[in-house]
């Protein structure tokens, strides 16, 4: 995630885990709900990550805490939700289908969120480039550079 754009790969990981989710509602036997559970499961594996990568480009330290604390309690949330919907149907599959649905129409508007430069939060970054612009143009103020 260091090297490509986050967007895509967040895109992509929710993607995959919504598939899994769409597809355990279909399934007629006991290894395909396990592939399929398996799937949305790596899928989450892969998001948080990158979750917190993006949090932490957007965010400075002093703040990252409080907004970790609210990505936890919305996932949290989202879990006991999916529960309320769960149990107060007849149908274990239709759960499955009404959660993918939006997660499916999210992950395509992801591709349209733009990448926040990094480092752009951490302290340690801006002082290092500061040092870098300010060497350079001392460097390039009336001096010829070979």
């Amino acid at each position: 995630a260091d090297s490509i754009n986050r967007s895509p790969l967040y895109s992509a990981t929710v993607f995959v885990g919504e598939i899994g989710c769409l597809m355990t509602a279909f399934v007629k036997t006991y290894p395909a709900l396990y592939a399929c559970r398996v799937l949305t499961g790596i899928s989450i594996g892969g998001a948080i990550p990158v979750i917190y990568s993006v949090l932490a480009d957007l965010y400075p330290a002093n703040q990252r805490a409080g907004i970790a604390a609210v990505v936890t309690t919305g996932t949290g949330l989202g879990m006991g939700i999916g529960q309320v919907i769960a149990g107060s149907l007849d149908d274990w599959r239709l759960p499955f289908i009404i959660v993918s649905i939006p997660g499916l129409i999210c992950s395509m508007l992801l591709l349209l969120v733009q990448d926040p430069r990094r480092g752009e939060k951490e302290q340690a970054f801006l002082e290092k480039r500061n040092q870098i612009i300010n060497a350079d143009s001392t460097l390039t103020d009336g001096e010829d550079i070979v």
